[in-house]
């Protein structure tokens, strides 16, 4: 594995299948609700959130 590489806990098709970004949006939470909902992760603005434990496995 060259140093350029990066490793994450995902698979192709779970990565491939992210909502679109769209920088005209005018409500930028629509897209991070998104986002979040498709990673199945709590909204870091959200009450009760709690960060990730290394290395950042859910």
């Amino acid at each position: 594995m060259s140093e350029d590489a990066v490793r994450i806990d995902r698979t192709r098709d779970e990565v491939a299948d992210v909502p679109a970004y769209d920088p005209e949006l005018v409500d930028q939470h629509v897209f991070y609700d998104r986002l979040y909902m498709h990673y199945v992760h709590a909204p870091f603005w959200t009450a009760g959130y709690v960060a990730p434990r290394f290395p950042y496995r859910h």
